[in-house]
């Protein structure tokens, strides 16, 4: 076949893909399924509304933080009680105070946030003193930066993660925090803060995870009903190993991994796989989604099957993985059929300097 001028002919990935969609009806079906299951998850984030947990629900962190919530007050702000404590305050977004001479003074701004979704902003100034030190012209910026699904000793949780930057126009300092809010939680469930320029606070401002939630007259639970082995984190302070909890789903065991930053799905590790593989109708939904482009394709390459069978699969290039705090760049992916499954293989894992499961706390530890 003649390709006309102005043609433009498809990589031999797609054409793959297209092959794959289209092999049976199916195969089609079972492709629309999981595409759906993908965008159940990412339409319960964009409506993007907010609630206050239900009141008695008790929420625990990692810095040692326990509170009791108290119901909603008015339009989008939630009190909650310290339990240590007994004071009770009030929060917006589960963040801000909203008595707050800033955050009170531009709370329309604030509440134009609401409903929640991925690249809104609002800029505010204001002058004189501020908490982290000196005079002058501040500057604040608050944008839903992304949508993330983490993980928790809580549990697998969806968020919104919301970028709160503050910088002064004097000293040329710069801070950032940012606030992962879950709607299913009703509040931050983790919280991260960051010097970019000019001398940190004193005290400097605790980094902090949510550790349990516990709904009103419940024992104790996580908030995903997944209950996670007690004392798993995210990595080892000050050493090079990092604890990725794993789940049990279908009787075997997965680990979150968020794709190009953009989408998380559960993969299984599988040592024996050459490269992460990842079935045909995701792809396609990630290119649909732009976060894979033709461009990303490699070519074609021969996989040997555990049976000893060999067979051809495309291979592309995925920009970024990251599973736990751990994320590698220009990992090699391959595609699978429509029924395969998402596997994580040694494209992945062998660029660790070793690795191994802890059975009894169920976790992957990874050595960098």
């Amino acid at each position: 076949m003649h390709q006309r001028e102005g043609d433009v002919q498809e990589p031999a990935g797609v054409r793959m893909l297209k092959g794959f969609a289209a092999c049976s009806e199916a195969a089609s079906k079972a492709a629309l399924i999981v595409m759906a299951t993908l965008i159940v998850h990412g339409n319960a984030l964009a409506e993007g509304q907010l609630h206050c947990p239900a009141t008695g629900t008790q929420l625990s962190f990692s810095d040692g933080g326990a509170i009791e919530s108290l119901g909603e007050v008015s339009d989008s702000i939630c009190r909650f009680k310290n339990r240590q404590t007994s004071a009770t305050y009030e929060r917006i977004l589960g963040a801000f105070v909203p008595t707050a001479a800033i955050i009170k003074t531009n709370m329309q701004k604030i509440r134009s946030l609401i409903p929640l979704k991925v690249g809104k902003r609002v800029t505010f100034e204001t002058s004189g003193a501020s908490n982290l030190g000196g005079d002058g012209a501040w500057q604040y910026t608050l944008l839903i930066e992304k949508a993330e699904t983490i993980v928790t000793p809580a549990g697998t949780l969806a968020t919104f993660v919301l970028l709160y930057q503050e910088q002064t126009f004097g000293s040329g300092g710069k801070w950032e925090r940012r606030y992962w809010y879950s709607p299913e939680v009703g509040h931050v469930v983790k919280f991260e803060f960051k010097t970019i320029h000019g001398s940190p606070p004193k005290p400097y401002p605790s980094n902090w995870t949510l550790t349990e939630v516990r709904a009103p007259g419940e024992t104790p639970q996580t908030a995903s009903r997944t209950e996670l082995p007690s004392g798993v984190r995210a990595e080892s302070p000050g050493s090079n190993s990092i604890d990725i909890p794993l789940r049990k789903q279908g009787g075997v065991l997965v680990v979150p991994v968020t794709i190009n930053g953009t989408l998380t799905l559960n993969f299984v590790l599988d040592s024996g796989a050459s490269d992460v593989s990842i079935p045909a109708d995701v792809v396609m939904t990630l290119m649909r989604t732009g976060t894979i482009t033709p461009s990303d394709f490699l070519g074609s390459q021969t996989y040997r099957l555990a049976d000893g069978s060999t067979v051809p699969s495309q291979t592309f290039r995925i920009r970024s993985l990251k599973i736990g705090d751990s994320q590698l760049e220009n990992v090699t992916g391959s595609v699978a059929s429509v029924k395969g499954s998402l596997l994580l293989g040694q494209s992945f894992l062998s660029r660790f300097k070793n690795w191994s499961i802890d059975n009894q706390r169920q976790v992957l530890v990874l050595n960098r």
